[in-house]
């Protein structure tokens, strides 16, 4: 609604240029005639400004970027309000009628929302600061939860229509202000200068408060993410991958699960050592977000201008969205992703081979946390020996980059999995099954049902069984595999419908939503706005390579998909959406050239941001490799196998009577909140049997050794003390079955009472 509405403006400022401004149609349409030359001039002149840079000497390049320091001065430093304001001012008094509607109207469509979100984004991050000093359980929700009207508000589709609007309405207008187009540079200038200078900073702020406003949507019980009930608890594959990693920091081994993907599991660690429990974690994973997001914003709005970083944010939230409330490996492959997209800018914009290797070694971590696209490594490796084909001895780089890279992902693996687990499992094991079941026409749960001697197998067993019935099947009758990958082919480039195409993965997002005809009005008509964008880089402004570099990343998702599209492959393909998201927002640009994230002509570092993400994607994974060895082992309390356990190894929320104050302290949803989660967006994890009278404890635990059944899911109901005594490390308790289905086991606590400590044997030392 808010993209259409900003649309809807800007074509009324159109019309306003058009009458106001004095400028007949045909006027515009001879504008529009001299324009494709004014651009042709300026695209030769960025081209021969690129040549020089490059021939430039290193020292030369060196005196120009300018140090770290002077940029953090001169970040915090720029010229503000008040030097804006006295040139407005200036400016005001010096036009006339025309020339002062034209500014109030550029003003109030572009700097000054802007302006007013970074206030509203300021005052909401600090309010988690508070909150976090406080104590609270969930920090993010304790301002929205004083403002009830904001439901139909803190949706992903709201901020990506606001910030894709936004976007959309500032290249109209850099368009129709354009050079020799509309003689109003003038005015222009410093509106420009001005949204550049509140971009940089405040439009960052807005981009962060509004990552965590959509985790605040799920602690409050509007929505709830994938996998996840209302960012209180985990189920499905997500409750493993959160419990086994909660056993680890109990000093245990990793299990099976979890090593199928030790990238993976190693960074949740990390992200749960630093939160404590399940909502801290998911605390921690929207920060890391927020700080990756803004800095692939920052870089791509450093070369393609404010209105395609703004673009870029808009594309993201629909895919972020079902991943920022919940512990699935997506979210930390799209971390990587958002780490590795200014490095892999940095080098394609200086044409550093070394940059772009170090880009292509962060998407490869990325594809072994969250492996989806499985060939698009190797498209942008044929990319490298394309791009580099002219420079001697480049392709014997690549190539042994290339391998270098590939070994260091493997061993890194490897070595995880063989220190911290003693299960036997092959990496990736789960393609085993996706392809055996595509040989059978159908998907990786087919071959349970033509092989039922699976179940009496080991992992090992299961996965060269399978490989091996593939290959037999493949060799007897093709077709079948062949018709689910031209299906797939097919349904990725679909545009007749969202499921399961390009669409639902850079648009609609995972939780697919039917949007009806409306849906398809915000897309279509900003594909229309930004055919001149595209056009003007096809004309002149890309880089060398940068048509070529899209076309490899779009052939290598694409192709990935002709393989895990039929296995809820736009889930498995998430992590490589930011560069997809980079190629739509790439158009965007306009035609005055690169409008960046400056301020009065100060720019960042060139490869300030790169260095940044570098260093961050470096320390992650070499945290993460280290941490399990560093938990002490051996020194945490065993319990018996009847016993619960108890403190953050529980994730679930406190449901209170309608009417209760909500504690602050632990999660907590009301009685009606929590009944219209299970009824409007959770309908298949509802129980037959009526929810126990509030206050109950909801929980999530998969836990060994005290194990209730064989789902894979395992919910609790207790009472309030399971969460309000968290220092209880176990509970001895009484149980019984609540109800048991094909999503879940679900366990009425009827009685628990803590753990006693062991008593202690004569003459030992008592501690201090």
């Amino acid at each position: 609604m808010y993209g259409i509405t900003a649309i809807a403006a800007g074509l009324a400022l159109m019309f306003f240029y058009l009458y106001i401004k004095k400028l007949t149609f045909k006027e515009l349409c001879g504008v529009g005639k001299d324009l494709s030359g004014e651009l042709w001039r300026s695209a030769k002149k960025h081209h021969l400004a690129l040549q020089e840079w490059e021939l430039k000497p290193v020292s030369v390049k060196k005196k120009q970027n300018q140090s770290w320091i002077a940029y953090t001065k001169r970040f915090f430093r720029p010229p503000g309000l008040k030097f804006y304001a006295r040139r407005f001012c200036e400016i005001w008094r010096k036009s006339g009628r025309a020339s002062r509607l034209s500014l109030g109207v550029s003003l109030a469509l572009l700097p000054l929302p802007l302006l007013l979100g970074s206030c509203i984004s300021l005052a909401y991050l600090i309010s988690i600061l508070i909150s976090l000093g406080l104590g609270h359980a969930l920090p993010a929700a304790s301002l929205p939860r004083f403002f009830p009207g904001l439901e139909g508000y803190l949706h992903a589709a709201s901020f990506r229509n606001l910030f894709l609007g936004w976007a959309a309405m500032g290249a109209l207008w850099s368009w129709l202000t354009g050079p020799r187009a509309i003689h109003a540079q003038a005015l222009a200038r410093p509106v420009k200068a001005f949204t550049a200078r509140l971009a940089r900073s405040g439009g960052l702020l807005c981009l962060t408060a509004a990552i965590f406003l959509i985790l605040s949507s799920y602690w409050l019980g509007y929505d709830s993410g994938a996998y996840s009930i209302a960012g209180m608890e985990p189920f499905s594959d997500a409750s493993v991958h959160w419990s086994q990693a909660e056993q680890v920091l109990r000093g245990n081994l990793w299990g099976s699960f979890s090593m199928r993907r030790p990238v993976a599991a190693a960074l949740r660690l990390v992200l749960l050592y630093f939160g404590q429990n399940y909502t801290g974690m998911l605390l921690v994973q929207t920060g890391a977000l927020s700080l990756a997001m803004c800095l692939a914003v920052l870089a791509v709005g450093r070369w393609r201008g404010v209105w395609a970083g703004a673009a870029f944010a808009g594309l993201a939230f629909t895919t972020l969205r079902p991943w920022i409330g919940a512990s699935s490996t997506e979210a930390l492959g799209l971390i990587l992703c958002l780490l590795s997209l200014p490095i892999l800018i940095t080098g394609l914009r200086s044409r550093s081979l070394p940059w772009l290797l170090v880009g292509l070694a962060g998407l490869w971590f990325t594809l072994l946390s969250r492996m989806g696209a499985m060939f698009l490594v190797p498209a942008l490796g044929l990319w490298l020996l394309w791009a580099f084909r002219k420079q001697q001895g480049a392709w014997k780089k690549i190539c042994l980059a290339g391998a270098i890279i590939a070994v260091s992902g493997l061993a890194y693996s490897y070595a995880y999995r063989n220190m911290y687990s003693e299960d036997n499992i092959s990496l990736g094991g789960n393609l085993a099954y996706s392809l055996c079941g595509m040989t059978l026409g159908g998907n990786w749960n087919t071959p349970y049902a033509h092989y039922p001697e699976l179940k009496q197998m080991g992992s090992m067993e299961q996965h060269t069984f399978l490989y091996s019935k593939a290959w037999e099947n493949l060799r007897q009758d093709p077709k079948p595999f062949l018709r689910v990958i031209k299906q797939n082919i097919t349904s990725f480039v679909s545009i007749s419908s969202h499921y399961d195409s390009l669409a639902r993965l850079t648009w609609s997002g995972y939780e697919y939503h039917p949007w009806g005809k409306a849906g398809y009005i915000l897309p279509y008509g900003i594909l229309c706005l930004v055919i001149p964008g595209a056009l003007l880089i096809i004309v002149g402004r890309r880089l060398p390579g940068e048509l070529s570099l899209y076309l490899a990343i779009f052939l290598g998702i694409w192709s990935s998909s002709a393989i895990v599209l039929h296995d809820d492959g736009i889930r498995v393909l998430s992590s490589a959406a930011p560069l997809l998201w980079l190629i739509g927002a790439s158009f965007f640009v306009v035609p005055e050239g690169i409008l960046a994230f400056k301020g009065a002509g100060q720019a960042l570092p060139r490869q300030t941001p790169a260095k940044v993400c570098a260093v961050l994607l470096a320390a992650f994974l070499a945290i993460a490799f280290i941490l399990p060895a560093s938990i002490n082992k051996g020194k945490t309390r065993q319990a018996p196998q009847d016993a619960l356990a108890g403190g953050a190894s529980i994730a679930g929320l406190l449901v209170v009577p309608n009417g209760a104050p909500l504690p602050l302290d632990v999660p907590a949803l009301s009685e009606e909140r929590f009944n219209m989660l299970f009824t409007d967006k959770l309908p298949y994890l509802r129980p037959k049997a009526a929810w126990p009278k509030p206050p109950f404890v909801f929980g999530s635990m998969k836990q060994p050794p005290y194990v209730l059944g064989s789902m894979l899911t395992i919910f609790i109901i207790g009472p309030p003390e399971l969460l309000q005594k968290p220092e209880v490390d176990f509970w001895l308790m009484e149980h019984r079955l609540f109800e048991q289905n094909v999503w879940m086991t679900i366990i009425e606590i009827t009685k628990a009472e803590p753990l006693p400590p062991p008593e202690k044997k004569a003459g030992e030392a008592s501690s201090p």
